[in-house]
């Protein structure tokens, strides 16, 4: 438990230190993978060096040891209720001690709404290959991002969770930014 505090400490400091997120504009390929419109901000590999301060999300419950038991999430939109099946890993533990958690998502690619985190998490990415409608990934250590529509990729996420029924998600978060909130179920 004091390895896990530490950790959570030392994640807190190198946040002050170290912010940055899902940052460069996109443009498309051939076959429309990671289009973005003209406003949008895309993710790029992150450079620790060179990082934007960019924190929005804001933490609405209080600071909380690592709860294990807790294995799905709530996503409300706009009244809509979407369950969260959290990933059995080191960063669905580490997001789910932020909860609850009120925020507003940005848009990204016509596929995904994202949100950076006042907090850094532990990452381990990859690169799927392919994203999923209802995935919940981590972009670099602080940037949330829930996909609605399936896509390939060529970038790496930590894997959060799996939104278990996605099939009207792309109807509920619409084209623009939305308000979000996630809580323990």
């Amino acid at each position: 438990m004091k390895r896990i505090l530490l950790t959570a400490a030392l994640a807190s400091v190198l946040c002050v230190s170290f912010l940055g997120g899902c940052a460069q504009e996109q443009s498309s390929d051939k076959n429309g993978v990671n289009a973005s419109s003209a406003n949008a901000v895309a993710p790029q590999e992150i450079d620790p060096a060179n990082q934007d301060a960019t924190a929005s999300a804001t933490n609405q419950g209080e600071e909380s040891s690592m709860n294990p038991s807790i294995s799905t999430v709530m996503l409300s939109i706009e009244g809509h209720q979407f369950a969260i099946d959290l990933a059995d890993n080191e960063t669905a533990a580490a997001f789910a001690t932020m909860l609850p958690l009120q925020t507003e998502m940005s848009e990204l690619n016509s596929n995904e709404k994202y949100v950076y985190l006042d907090s850094s998490l532990p990452t381990n990415a990859s690169n799927p290959g392919t994203i999923e409608a209802g995935d919940v990934m981590l972009y670099g250590d602080n940037c949330l991002v829930v996909f609605y529509e399936s896509h390939a990729t060529s970038y790496a996420y930590t894997r959060i969770g799996k939104i278990a029924d996605a099939s009207d998600l792309a109807a509920v978060v619409g084209s623009g930014s939305i308000s979000a909130s996630f809580a323990a179920a």
